[in-house]
């Protein structure tokens, strides 16, 4: 069983001006935080001491509140692994009260998304990412990346960074790194390019929205081959430009467009 480290246990919750004993609002949190879900079946939980030390109380309430829990079924203690959330919470505890099953009678309203939200949502799913062989779109040859090389380069300059590598910086990038696009550029690709004119991104998909944000206003033609790359179809789709070729082609055969104008 997969334990999640106690690291990422969220913070607890009590209220010391409430007169509820504390070991009573310790076993409520844990309790709705296990029903819920905000506590994963196996994760590990703090330590009595530990959990006691963090919240600068008494470990007594504690160790009561974790009895609690042992008794009824939601912590286990595994040797070697210390105390974890239960794999199977009680039937009770999941079985909703007939308060809750009167509120589940309301009508829910459907969430409502933009009609760009939508057009991503219908992308096809993109299959060829589970496939590293040959012609597969807009992923470089990740086996052949310099992994050993590009560790060192990292340890070497991120183990003290500066202060501005950390924050936001230039909005076109990292100098340095422009500097050196530019000039590999203009000696590989022999383009004629100034460091400012280059701006960093994260990758393509960025890359290709803000051109089509850029570079069109929403209903402008734009031609791109059919079939191509889907990522920019959703690029320029998302901008509300207008894809004259493939629209014309759909047209003929009766399809609709991805990238007309509505």
């Amino acid at each position: 069983m997969k334990l999640v480290p106690s690291s990422f246990f969220p913070p607890v919750a009590l209220d010391l001006t409430k007169q509820i004993p504390m070991y009573r609002q310790f076993f409520e949190w844990f309790r709705d935080a296990i029903v819920s879900g905000q506590l994963r079946p196996g994760q590990r939980v703090p330590s009595t001491r530990a959990l006691a030390a963090e919240l600068k109380i008494s470990r007594v309430p504690v160790l009561n509140a974790y009895e609690q829990l042992h008794a009824e079924g939601y912590l286990q203690t595994l040797v070697g692994s210390g105390t974890t959330i239960s794999k199977s919470v009680p039937d009770h505890a999941t079985r909703p009260t007939a308060a809750a099953r009167k509120s589940d009678v309301r009508p829910k309203s459907a969430n409502r998304i933009s009609r760009i939200g939508t057009e991503a949502l219908s992308t096809p799913p993109q299959v060829w990412l589970d496939s590293l062989g040959p012609f597969r779109s807009s992923l470089p040859a990740l086996e052949h990346f310099p992994n050993r090389i590009w560790s060192k380069l990292i340890s070497r300059h991120l183990l003290v960074p500066s202060r501005q590598l950390m924050a936001y910086g230039d909005p076109m990038g990292y100098m340095p790194l422009r500097e050196a696009i530019a000039e590999y550029m203009g000696a590989a690709r022999a383009v004629r390019c100034d460091p400012s004119e280059v701006m960093v991104v994260t990758g393509s998909q960025l890359g290709l929205q803000l051109c089509a944000k850029v570079l069109f206003n929403p209903g402008e033609p734009i031609w791109m081959e059919d079939p191509g790359y889907s990522g920019a179809h959703q690029a320029f789709s998302s901008a509300g430009v207008r894809n004259s070729g493939r629209s014309r082609r759909n047209s003929r055969q009766g399809g609709p467009s991805s990238l007309s104008s509505r």
